[in-house]
């Protein structure tokens, strides 16, 4: 399936990398964590199924660069995605 985003691309930063021009920010799917102290940090509650379903409609419009970070998710980023 080809989309209008096809086309836009966009160096990232300084590295030479090509990344699609449209990102996916991963943050709101990146559930409940803490500080060592028990303050609540993160998005809150995550449904995982609505977040792959996100993550593959997002692929299905042309988007290819998703924004990850260790912090995203207890454990680390890619554990849905």
């Amino acid at each position: 399936m080809q989309t209008d985003t096809d086309w836009q691309k966009r160096t990232l930063g300084r590295s030479g990398i090509d990344t699609g021009a449209l990102g996916f920010g991963c943050w709101a799917i990146g559930g409940e964590w803490s500080t060592p102290d028990g303050g609540p940090l993160g998005w809150g509650a995550v449904d995982d199924e609505e977040s792959v379903a996100a993550i593959h409609r997002a692929l299905d419009l042309g988007v290819r660069f998703f924004g990850t970070h260790l912090r995203e998710r207890p454990g680390g980023p890619g554990l849905i995605s």
